[in-house]
């Protein structure tokens, strides 16, 4: 009985690893980047984080490890009503010796910057301790919301279709990838999600999640290579992102676009976020480079 067992239990995970290899990567794809560029109005809580690693020498011969020199960890709130109306909190704190000027280890920097049909642009900014809520010049709006999307954000499955200065899109905008394959699936969140890996317009390896139900992108890894200036090493900046609480066409009150005194939810930890540990990033960076 033990080996027929085994034997079925073996024909059951073959079916469904073919079941899986037989799923076609473009039509996901194509279904999220629908709903993305035909939604009026749209909201979003995204984590994120960009992790930058540095190529250390190994050991007596052995090959080269990847290093993790610092984190940067970003959560932003979203609130998108297509032609106009923009609400963007960000919150940002950092880890290791990469930090920017002007941004301690640890300390959360946190900004808020809105528009809409009712009023003129604002920002919310925390100076000398203390939360103050400016008028933001309209010519420079879309820059300085863009900025706190974050680096990269131009190829960010997600936000690329919710930019200051893109808030309506091609109505057959993709999600920016190319060679797409379904490899697996994974549950997120309670939700069983198609990975795909593939590249960015840029070449970049990429790997999606996307919502077997819904379409929506849950979750995406971009890998950016590069090469110390100073010591001629290979560098590798890996930016990923969680994409929670989305809503597509939800009903917003003129309220919702007002800046309040808020100051943001604070620093929250990795687990809180959903990043597991740094080794398992580590891994997912092997996959995507076969």
């Amino acid at each position: 009985m033990k080996p027929m067992r085994y034997l079925q239990g073996l024909s059951l995970v073959l079916i469904v690893s073919l079941n899986v290899c037989a799923q076609e990567a473009q039509p996901l794809v194509d279904a999220a980047a629908k709903l993305y560029a035909e939604c009026q109005t749209y909201s979003i809580e995204l984590d994120n984080r960009i992790v930058q690693l540095k190529s250390a020498p190994g050991a007596d011969g052995q090959a080269a490890q990847l290093e993790v020199i610092s984190t940067e960890y970003r959560r932003l709130n979203l609130k998108v009503q297509r032609p106009y109306g923009y609400w963007l909190m960000a919150q940002l704190w950092r880890d290791g010796s990469a930090s920017r000027p002007n941004a301690a280890n640890g300390a959360v920097a946190f900004s808020v910057v809105s528009r809409s049909d009712d009023a003129l642009p604002r920002q919310g900014v925390v100076e000398g301790g203390t939360f103050k809520i400016l008028l933001a010049p309209a010519e420079q709006f879309n820059a300085m919301a863009n900025t706190r999307l974050g680096p990269q954000a131009m190829e960010d499955p997600v936000l690329r279709y919710f930019h200051a200065h893109r808030t309506e899109p091609e109505k057959n905008m993709s999600l920016g990838l190319t060679e797409a394959d379904v490899i697996g699936r994974e549950t997120i969140n309670g939700k069983t999600c198609f990975r795909i890996i593939g590249k960015t317009g840029n070449g970049h390896s990429v790997m999606l999640w996307i919502d077997r139900e819904s379409s929506l992108v849950a979750r995406s890894v971009i890998w950016y290579p590069g090469t110390d200036s100073e010591s001629g090493l290979k560098m590798l900046t890996v930016i990923e992102a969680f994409y929670n609480q989305q809503k597509i066409n939800p009903g917003f009150a003129p309220a919702d676009f007002s800046i309040g005194k808020s100051t943001g939810s604070g620093r929250v930890s990795a687990q809180q976020m959903g990043f597991g540990e740094t080794a398992d990033l580590l891994k997912l960076t092997e996959i995507s480079a076969r």
